[in-house]
């Protein structure tokens, strides 16, 4: 009988300790062109990409891939209240035409090869300028 009220402790101690929710790390503030529209970039545009994620990191330790190539993050500076830091990268797309697929890693080290999370972010490339195709003015009824 009391192996049976033990195993219960011992299951109620490992249920108990089990992460129930698992924090988001990756927090993409801004991902896209100048106009700052996530996930939009105009032709000849910069790509501008903002994260913050928990601690503090080195910005070699946060990259940015684009198929099997990667950048660094350019900086890395904690924010004001000290529990987050913000990263950011800027690079030109000149070039780069339709929509493409990003992947932000986190990795533990900057030496380390297997990433403690990973967020897709696509980007599209809009080329076509805006035009007013339609356009109606309605007299307000009385």
């Amino acid at each position: 009988m009391k192996t049976i009220q033990l195993n219960a402790i011992i299951m109620m101690i490992l249920v108990i300790m089990l992460p129930i929710v698992t924090a988001e790390q990756i927090n993409i503030q801004k991902f896209g062109g100048n106009a700052n529209v996530k996930g939009y970039a105009g032709t000849n545009d910069n790509l501008n990409a903002e994260v913050t994620v928990p601690g503090t990191i080195a910005p070699s330790q946060l990259r940015l891939y684009r198929g099997d190539t990667y950048f660094l993050f350019q900086n890395c500076a904690p924010e004001s209240n000290g529990d987050f830091t913000k990263c950011s990268y800027t690079t030109p797309l000149n070039g780069i035409s339709g929509t493409e697929m990003y992947t932000i890693k986190l990795f533990d080290t900057p030496t380390s090869q297997t990433p403690t999370e990973e967020k897709n972010q696509e980007l599209t490339i809009d080329n076509i300028p805006p035009a007013i195709k339609t356009f109606e003015i309605t007299p307000e009824t009385t």
